[in-house]
């Protein structure tokens, strides 16, 4: 049987290394590429790995002091995940052979896969010493490096990798990883493609060069990358929940929720792709498929807190306020510094008119905080509805000088001035001025401020400019569900040319 295309015959037995890489196959052969250095195997004499550990298992029992077979069967425990097994064959290679770099590599490896970083530092450093030109080794140090932040050490090891074998694939992916952890997404595209150019057949850094033209917003090169990494790999979920993201990012809703349905099809039981199929979906309005996912992803992982705080969300929206606050005290169970929970919270609370605990909330957020506008604006709604003008007043004013673009203050304020039952808190001019700069601010489409002004308009007399804005504030069908009373009444007192109180 002769070589493909004349190139160098490897031998297993001169592979040392159990780490290869099959860059090419025909009928009767693989190519295998391994420290720079490729050849060909008969794939005759290809080991699989399901039956790898019997068949080293019963060499090793013939010759138990042969060190070869304790490190295939070590890699052939690696490809298992049986991570002890490995490193106890790894400390028999080393105690009958102490010079064999590649089980020192393969500690490495394994302490890398188990997150002990430590150790996999020495175990890769060990290897090093023992082989200085082992790409492998750099790689994968290298590696750990990233994980840790360190990157230019990482940047190091990947550079001497790359000296030594200008066409590590490997190498090249890595560092584009390091590029892009260390947020420099273009020398990341640079490396990821540089790498394909060599082969173009690698999935994974398809992907990840689809994540690094996300992270630039380029949402376009990103779903054409996880696309192709889709067609070289088609059963692996990961592609098709990262393509999800990106499709969502571009309001495609439908095709994201497509892929993230595949993902979770292929295997992905993660709480990741529910939690962001959830959030879909609520972007979509369908709070109740939004909710079954967060639930999911709570199921998952109970200590999703973006899972807890956006099923909350979804439930305030569904006027589920009760069960609402509940997530929202798990939030600040898992995160007690969370300002946005306490807010949100306050929120619910409020609308529960449970007045003096949503107050204490919006305190809670502004302890924290205090220099957020939005939590002395909803405070000051708060004090308002619990009838306390002048301090309501006092946070409409802080929440506008902290943040002048900011419109809920304004409606707030205007509301009060139009509406309050204490005449010698309204003063209809101010309050038309309030609710313009308010509706202005959001562009004339928020219904709540359209309110605001029809009250203020009712306020100053003008009763149908107030008909005129109430009626298109109850345009929208979302808000005229949410004030079912409120609005209407409002509307049937202007027509009545009479102002509103909201007692």
């Amino acid at each position: 049987m002769s070589e493909p295309n004349g190139q160098k015959r490897s031998d297993l037995g001169e592979i040392r290394e159990p780490l290869v890489i099959i860059i090419g196959q025909n009928k009767e052969w693989l190519r295998l590429r391994q420290q720079g250095q490729e050849g060909w195997v008969p794939k005759t004499e290809v080991i699989l790995v399901r039956v790898a550990v019997d068949y080293f298992t019963n060499l090793i029992r013939s010759t138990p002091n042969n060190s070869d077979h304790f490190l295939r069967r070590a890699a052939a425990f690696y490809e298992r995940k049986e991570f002890a097994k490995v490193l106890a064959d790894c400390d028999d290679v080393i105690r009958l052979d102490p010079k064999c770099a590649p089980a020192f590599h393969y500690r490495g490896m394994t302490w890398h896969a188990k997150k002990d970083y430590a150790k996999a530092i020495d175990a890769y450093t060990a290897a090093l010493r023992l082989d200085p030109k082992y790409v492998s080794v750099y790689n994968g140090r290298g590696d750990v490096w990233r994980v840790k932040k360190e990157f230019d050490k990482a940047l190091d090891d990947f550079a001497e990798a790359l000296r030594l074998d200008p066409k590590n694939t490997s190498a090249l992916s890595g560092r584009g990883s390091v590029w892009f952890d260390a947020k420099n997404y273009s020398n990341a595209i640079d490396d990821y493609s540089a790498a394909l150019r060599l082969n173009p057949n690698l999935p994974h850094t398809v992907n990840n060069r689809g994540t690094a033209w996300y992270a630039k917003k380029d949402y376009a090169k990103a779903i054409d990358d996880y696309t192709a990494a889709i067609r070289l790999s088609p059963n692996q979920p990961a592609y098709f929940h990262d393509r999800g993201t990106a499709w969502r990012a571009t309001g495609k809703y439908d095709k994201a929720i497509d892929d993230y349905t595949a993902a979770i099809g292929l295997g992905a039981k993660k709480a990741i792709v529910y939690f962001n199929r959830g959030m879909t979906w609520h972007e979509m309005r369908q709070r109740d498929k939004a909710v079954e996912d967060f639930t999911e992803a709570i199921r998952l992982d109970p200590q999703h807190v973006a899972a807890w705080a956006n099923r909350a969300i979804v439930l305030s929206e569904m006027k589920e306020h009760d069960k609402a606050v509940e997530d929202f005290t798990t939030v600040l169970r898992l995160a007690p510094k969370s300002v946005v929970a306490f807010v949100n919270r306050g929120a619910s609370f409020h609308a529960l008119k449970k007045y003096d605990k949503a107050i204490d909330d919006y305190n809670a957020a502004i302890n924290l905080a205090p220099k957020l506008p939005h939590a002395f604006s909803n405070r000051g709604n708060a004090r308002r509805d619990n009838k306390q003008y002048d301090a309501a007043i006092a946070d409409y004013n802080e929440a506008i000088r902290l943040d002048p673009k900011l419109a809920g203050p304004y409606s707030g304020r205007a509301w009060l001035l139009a509406t309050c039952p204490d005449e010698k808190f309204r003063h209809g001019k101010t309050a038309v001025a309030d609710a313009q700069k308010a509706c202005e601010l959001t562009l004339w489409k928020h219904a709540p401020y359209l309110l605001s002004l029809a009250a203020a308009y009712a306020e100053e007399g003008q009763f149908d400019e107030a008909v005129k804005w109430a009626k298109k504030s109850l345009e929208d069908k979302e808000f005229a569900k949410e004030f079912a009373e409120k609005g209407p009444a409002a509307l049937k007192q202007f027509e009545a040319k009479k102002p509103y109180r909201d007692e």
